[in-house]
């Protein structure tokens, strides 16, 4: 509850009050035209990024690599995309940070460190969190998944 005041009311106060004094600054027209400009080059930056991450995702599939880095990047351009055409200084700033590769690095590292993966393959249940204790039921094996792919055999699943 805590992260959805700060998103939805403290930070678009923070964003207005900014824009206020930038605008009481260089003018109000100067400040418009800022926005503006930001939100264009926002949605020219994002759709350069994005389309270079989608190449490496489909790159990475075609010789039967998994594309987690991809996906990753994919999710941190799309946010930077979003943040960047919303009017606004931080979000401008937090947005250009996502689609800058060498920024766009440190972000993908924590969320690495904070994201867990699990699959579960086989639950007739449907979405299950957590196989039974002890049980092997819902591990896969990924690496022998991708092999017999790349042999061409059938994954089994």
């Amino acid at each position: 509850m805590f992260w959805i005041v700060l998103l939805f009311i403290v930070l678009p106060f923070i964003e207005l009050s900014l824009l206020v004094e930038i605008g009481s600054k260089i003018g109000a027209l100067n400040t418009i035209g800022i926005v503006v400009a930001t939100g264009i080059l926002g949605g020219y930056l994002a759709k350069r990024e994005g389309l270079l991450v989608w190449r490496r995702f489909q790159a990475k599939l075609a010789v039967g690599g998994l594309p987690g880095d991809e996906i990753f990047d994919g999710v941190i351009v799309l946010a930077s995309g979003v943040l960047l055409i919303t009017p606004g200084v931080i979000t401008d700033f937090v947005g250009l940070l996502g689609l800058l590769p060498p920024t766009r690095m440190l972000i993908k590292q924590q969320l690495r460190k904070r994201v867990t993966v699990h699959t579960n393959v086989g639950m007739s249940s449907g979405f299950a969190p957590h196989p039974p204790s002890g049980s092997s039921e819902g591990k896969v094996d990924i690496t022998q998944i991708v092999d017999r792919r790349r042999r061409g055999e059938p994954s089994g699943g």
